[in-house]
């Protein structure tokens, strides 16, 4: 199940003036001493809230209610600085318009661009209530493993399926390090001490098969992506002679556990070999970079309950990728087209942006459409190629009238529609992947 916010949260309520910014980062630094972070993780992150207040007392001239939400990830803490959509104006919160240097940068903005570097994640973005959230996540710091050379696992006598402990958690996560390829292998194995906390708080679940004495032969992962998909990662199995067998059964496991939950979908990002058949349908494929080598990687689904059917919106420039895709998943979808009848548009869109500096590895959101979506897209790609981005995705939510209008402009620069990912928003996704690596 999903934790619930309302258990491990704190907020406050104030007005956009600097009068009350020593209010604000006290808040902060408190919570967040409060909730998990260290020292130093705290004053970043209080760095970062007292930049990001300074930039929103400055946007406008009269002051606006705010609220900023702190709350336990289990691992970190996640920020939010929530505010009325009619108090500020949105534009400035584009990545090239606010997150860069050059010489007509003002203080203000650096002083997002110092906040969005102090934390993990930063990311901005609407929700249905006209709200528009700043998200500050700092995560604990947690030490990465070193890799090893591949250890040999005896094989096991017997085997039983049982949720871990955390001494076992950390030994799962080496063993799967050893044994698989970066391609393969989710990033919290590389920070066993965060997989143990994401798994202690209920964010993630795992499942490990064990003989009496203990020794670790395979093991499965998975979480919720959001309210109706659940991810998996796995199964690894370590040289067991008895693969099928194993990887059925952890698979089983997963699936009486999501059985229970709101999840309709589960996916798997990172399919390994000893998943056995009939278990998963091929959703699609991604390009991903590791090691200056660009690799196809399989996305596989399936389907937890039977599909309802749903109204989804598209444009008929991608119609035939649409069409096509529904029909080979057998998803009903009616399908309405997104139709310009040219109405008075705003001015300037607005991107959402989320970048995974590790992977380098980005994820542009639309937060509103306008005049310039062909211009501000080709501002975001030139900029995140600075920034060294080997991935760059676009989402586009399906159950959103107005995102298809992205449609023609992301195509005129260089992206392609490469993923129908069913439940992914508020109805399906479709993930554009740019550049030489979306062939």
């Amino acid at each position: 199940m999903i934790p619930s916010a309302e258990d491990s949260n704190v907020v406050l309520n104030v007005t956009s003036r600097m009068k009350f910014l020593p209010v604000v980062t006290s808040f902060v630094e408190q919570a967040a001493r409060a909730i998990s972070l260290g020292k130093k993780e705290a004053l970043a992150l209080t760095l970062a809230a007292e930049e990001i207040f300074t930039y929103l007392c400055h946007l406008t001239a009269s002051s606006h209610n705010l609220k900023i939400w702190c709350m336990d990830m289990g691992y970190g803490v996640r920020t939010k600085f929530i505010f009325a959509a009619a108090d500020f104006p949105l534009q400035v919160f584009n990545l090239t318009a606010s997150i860069s240097i050059d010489e007509d940068t003002s203080p203000e903005e650096m002083g997002l661009l110092i906040a969005s570097r102090s934390v993990d994640r930063f990311e901005f973005f609407g929700d249905d209530t006209n709200s528009f959230h700043l998200l500050l996540i700092k995560e604990k710091s947690y030490p990465e493993i070193p890799l090893k050379a591949a250890v040999p696992v005896p094989a096991l006598a017997q085997c039983e399926i049982v949720q871990p402990d955390a001494d076992n958690l950390k030994v799962f996560a080496d063993r799967v390090l050893q044994h698989y390829p970066e391609i393969l292998t989710p990033r919290v194995c590389r920070y066993p001490g965060k997989l143990v906390d994401m798994v202690s708080s209920g964010n993630m679940q795992a499942a490990l098969a064990t003989d009496p004495s203990g020794t670790i032969g395979a093991g499965i992962l998975w979480a919720f992506y959001n309210s109706r998909i659940i991810e998996c990662f796995g199964p690894f199995v370590f040289n067991q002679p008895a693969a099928a067998a194993i990887s059925e059964a952890l698979l089983e496991t997963c699936l009486g556990n999501v059985a229970r939950t709101s999840a309709v979908v589960l996916i798997n990002r990172f399919p390994t070999p000893e998943i056995p058949p009939g278990y998963f349908e091929l959703l699609g494929s991604l390009n991903v970079q590791t090691s200056s080598v660009v690799t196809e990687r399989y996305v596989c689904f399936r389907q937890l309950k039977e599909d309802p059917g749903a109204l989804i919106w598209g444009h008929t420039d991608i119609e035939d990728f649409l069409r096509r895709e529904y029909e080979r998943l057998s998803l009903p979808r009616k399908i309405r087209m997104f139709q310009d009848a040219g109405e008075t548009q705003n001015t300037a869109s607005v991107l959402s942006t989320v970048f995974d500096r590790a992977r380098r590895r980005v994820n542009l959101r639309p937060v509103r459409s306008g005049a310039d979506m062909v211009q501000n897209i080709k501002r975001h790609i030139q900029f995140l190629q600075k920034e060294s981005a080997a991935e760059i995705f676009f989402e586009i939510d399906t159950g959103r009238s107005w995102q298809p209008a992205f449609v023609p402009a992301l195509l005129q620069n260089g992206f392609k529609p490469k993923l129908l990912v069913p439940y992914g928003g508020s109805a399906d996704m479709i993930i554009f992947q740019w550049g030489p690596a979306s062939s």
